[in-house]
């Protein structure tokens, strides 16, 4: 990797890759791996990088115990109303019949745990309504940001048991049970415009 900014102490490494916007952080309980994409990229190139640094880390700490591993998922949404929420999600996320029409709606937090293909799973779907200011004209209008994060992993993992491949193949499933095909179908598209979603 290039362009690298590294900050050591006694308790973390810390290292951002700007150019490909990856942040590694390393400390004496976890390491974790944050990549952020505005576009769709390729699992294997996530899963090499991912595992370039699990080797630096074991032959740089051979103490080293692995408790959990992990991959979250975090999608964002900016949407204009919540009227046809449910064209985009499915219903078991979010639901609110009539509620909506009232347009009271301010905050919706729905937290669940489970256990899929034996893997354990945090999904997080939450709205929560906020105003959006224009710039140059000052106007404020309201908004909902929408958040589906799903975060699946394992605990009781052995080294030679790690199969990320599985693990993401096993997320992106649990991702597209949440929402439309059609909305899924769109979003495949780097174009994808929609006037009723400000971001995606």
């Amino acid at each position: 990797m290039s362009k690298i900014v590294k900050i050591c102490d006694e308790e973390f490494i810390f290292f951002i890759n700007k150019s490909q916007n990856i942040t590694i952080d390393i400390t004496k309980n976890f390491a974790s791996l944050t990549i952020n994409y505005t576009q769709n990229v390729d699992f294997d190139v996530i899963a090499e990088i991912f595992n370039k640094i699990a080797e630096e880390i074991k032959s740089a700490r051979t103490d080293i115990r692995l408790n959990r591993i992990g991959i979250r998922k975090v999608n964002l949404y900016i949407f204009k109303t919540l009227k046809n929420i449910n064209e985009y999600f499915e219903e078991t996320i979010f639901n609110f019949n009539e509620l909506i029409e009232k347009n009271k709606i301010s905050i919706k937090q729905q937290l669940e745990s489970y256990i899929y293909d034996n893997y354990k799973v945090n999904q997080n779907s939450e709205i929560q309504k906020g105003i959006l200011v224009n710039n140059l004209t000052m106007q404020e209008e309201e908004r909902y940001r929408i958040i589906l994060d799903l975060d699946i992993y394992d605990d009781q993992i052995q080294e030679n048991e790690i199969d990320i491949e599985k693990m993401n193949a096993n997320l992106f499933e649990l991702y597209k049970a949440n929402l439309k095909e059609e909305f899924l179908n769109n979003l495949k598209s780097e174009n994808y415009e929609n006037e009723e979603i400000l971001k995606v």
